[in-house]
């Protein structure tokens, strides 16, 4: 017999399964695609039906299941369409839409990034706490280590900010949004506070080691030929520039530490109702960890703005989202931050989204470098992409610094 718990959420409960090896499995016959083979479920038809009742009333029977792939988007989970035909107490059938997010499997080395491995605790914990605009969680499932997760939510039939446009109240209305979301634990106070031991906190010390990484793999290569002359054009460039990367992430790392969403741009949803404006929602919450504020604050810069709403035309709209954050905040935690400290958080995101992947992808080709992967006919390669790279990252960071010395400060 599957054992369930159920716990509040808002005004109503949301099921999750606590069995470690799930075993009936629902088999759908058909996809709504046609074409597209068989999707298998990890929940039998039983359960599905139990979940729809306990959110619909009028839901007397489930008639058929259909599933559809979803592409396209930046989850790394599996996502799926998942549509109920259900019968009512009348004998009329009508069509309910699920989203079905399942991850199978996690190789060990996906523990650098432990935030994936807690989307599931987190949407439980956030829907419980019932403050923040969230789809319905029909039901989860989460084991530790590297093993399956599935989150089967409300499918809300809205456009997706990552491929469409919000407008400029809708933009707005994702700045307050995630304000409240970062109150939920800023400077450890909060309702997540003492609740979310597991989340994932960033670390000023991890990051660096990743730029010493960058200098380790220089001397690491020193048998690979063309070292010599490669060195002597970077080494010191690079060791001019490091003491300003570590200066920036102290400052980052000195911001208020809060719940970070990790990726605000791609991941609202709008939802359009009939009875009122449009309602920004979270959906994606796989990069959710504790660390620096101004990491979220990608939102506010003007290449996010042009991005998520076209349509402005105002050159002030950045300023206007930043106040509504600030406001937010306020009311949401008590917390005032001055106007020019959130501006300089806004150069700081730069670097997060900017110049950060850029190293990244720098240390593992720098790494591939250093150990003459691929013989000698990839080394003329990977050079001409490691200097690339190297261009690359100095001219963000000194442009990032730049942007801080004209950034107004108090």
């Amino acid at each position: 017999m599957v054992a369930h718990r159920s716990w509040l959420a808002r005004e109503d409960q949301a099921l999750f399964l606590e069995r470690n090896h799930p075993q009936r499995i629902c088999r759908v016959t058909h996809s709504a695609s046609g074409s597209s083979p068989p999707i298998s479920l990890p929940f039998s038809q039983e359960e599905l039906y139990e979940w729809l009742r306990s959110k619909h009333s009028d839901v007397a029977d489930v008639v058929d299941i259909e599933t559809a792939a979803l592409q396209g988007g930046q989850s790394s989970w599996e996502l799926t369409e998942v549509r109920a035909t259900c019968r009512d107490h009348q004998g009329n059938r009508h069509e309910v839409s699920l989203i079905l997010k399942a991850r199978d499997y996690m190789p060990e080395w996906f523990g650098r990034f432990r935030h994936y491995y807690t989307e599931v605790l987190t949407w439980r914990l956030l829907l419980e706490d019932g403050s923040l605009p969230l789809p319905q969680l029909y039901a989860s499932h989460h084991e530790e280590g590297p093993a399956r997760r599935w989150l089967l939510m409300e499918f809300l039939h809205g456009r997706d900010s990552a491929r469409g446009e919000l407008s400029p109240d809708e933009y707005l209305q994702a700045a307050g949004l995630l304000a409240r979301f970062h109150g939920h634990y800023w400077e450890r106070s909060g309702p997540l506070s003492a609740r979310a031991p597991w989340l994932y906190s960033w670390s000023y010390a991890d990051e660096m080691e990743s730029y010493e990484e960058i200098l380790a793999c220089m001397l690491w290569a020193k048998h690979v030929p063309g070292w010599q002359e490669f060195r002597d054009r970077w080494d010191p460039r690079m060791r001019e520039l490091m003491p300003h990367v570590s200066k920036l992430l102290q400052e980052m790392h000195a911001c208020p530490h809060a719940l970070c969403h990790g990726d605000p741009c791609g991941s609202f949803i709008v939802r359009d109702t009939a009875t009122g404006p449009s309602q920004i929602a979270f959906f994606d919450l796989e990069k959710a960890q504790i660390g620096p504020a101004c990491h979220d604050f990608t939102l506010f810069r003007p290449q996010a703005v042009h991005r998520m709403c076209p349509a402005s035309a105002d050159p002030d709209m950045p300023s206007k989202a930043l106040a509504v954050y600030r406001t937010t905040l306020r009311e949401t935690c008590g917390v005032s931050v001055p106007s020019a400290e959130l501006r300089r958080w806004v150069a700081l995101a730069e670097y997060s989204f900017g110049a950060r992947p850029i190293a990244r992808h720098l240390s593992l080709k720098l790494g591939l470098w250093s150990s003459s992967f691929g013989g000698e006919e990839a080394i003329g390669a990977y050079v001409e992409e490691i200097e690339l790279l190297l261009t690359q990252y100095t001219e963000r960071v000194r442009r990032i610094l730049s942007a801080l010395e004209r950034t107004e400060w108090q």
